[in-house]
């Protein structure tokens, strides 16, 4: 496949786009105008929520961002909502009943109708550091504390915090008890110790379908970049799959999906990876 093939650069941010101090280096800036000037769609797709990455895509040629692990679709230009997916009752009481039988820190996640920068964070009790750590860096610093997560409206979002080695048995045993036996419902968990639990359908390759489909872009025409185990599913939709190698993040199961690869470098290698395969 030749570079001038390809039409659409999906992009996930963190370990891949962004630096250590969660900025896009000004190189990689003035390589996404270039490829603005050279017709490619950009796409951002990011499990950060849209209030979190609204002002990484101020000024740059962004057609749209993928957040929350595909929950949502925002356009940045008008800063609109495109998508918005909510968890099917059964599944939000499923859920929410596993992690209090496991004793795990639970947050749930929803949005103000028609804000995508409004984000309302829930939780039943005092949250492992952990739970601490991962709110106040991609949440909300001090989530709504309620008597019953189960009282609220389904949330966009559940996640939950554990050791990394016991996640894979979180979601195995979560999709047993919801008879969940094709995997329609995406569990993604990280090397962090954090999982989630999204609503039918959100994963970040169903959401890049959605903005392809719409440009007329077919999956062989993409060129996809990431690192985690989040990222699976849009490196293995892409005609090109591209890992950044983090030192902590990326697994060996990601890398053989790889067609190419980078080295993170504090966010200094896709700058150069992009340059030197669209010969910039």
């Amino acid at each position: 496949m030749t570079t001038g093939s390809i039409r659409m650069v999906v992009l996930d941010l963190d370990e891949t786009t962004l630096d250590a101090s969660g900025d896009i280096p000004e190189l990689t800036k003035e390589v996404f105008r270039k490829l603005d000037e050279m017709g490619l769609v950009i796409v951002f797709a990011t499990g950060r929520p849209w209030r979190r990455v609204w002002h990484l895509a101020q000024g740059l040629p962004i057609h749209a961002a993928v957040c929350s692990n595909g929950v949502k679709i925002v356009c940045p230009r008008q800063e609109v909502f495109l998508r918005h997916l909510v968890h099917e009752p059964h599944v939000h009481r499923v859920v929410v009943q596993y992690g209090r039988d496991q004793g795990l820190s639970l947050i749930a996640t929803s949005y103000l109708p028609g804000n995508p920068r409004s984000k309302i964070v829930h939780r039943e009790a005092p949250l492992c550091n952990r739970g601490v750590e991962v709110t106040r860096r991609f949440l909300l610093p001090d989530p709504i504390e309620v008597d019953d997560l189960l009282t609220l409206s389904p949330p966009s979002r559940i996640l939950f915090f554990d050791e990394y080695e016991r996640m894979e048995g979180h979601a195995r045993e979560i999709r047993r008890r919801l008879g969940d036996q094709t995997g329609e419902i995406p569990i993604p968990f990280f090397v962090s110790g954090i999982g989630e639990v999204l609503p039918r359908g959100a994963t970040k390759a169903h959401a890049i379908l959605k903005i392809a489909s719409e440009l007329d872009i077919a999956p062989a025409q993409m060129i996809a970049c990431g690192d985690s185990n989040n990222d699976q599913e849009m490196l293995e939709l892409a005609g090109i799959p591209v890992v950044s190698r983090h030192p902590h993040t990326t697994r060996e199961h990601i890398l053989a999906l790889a067609k190419l690869t980078f080295e993170w470098d504090d966010g200094r290698g896709l700058p150069r990876f992009l340059t030197q395969y669209f010969s910039l």
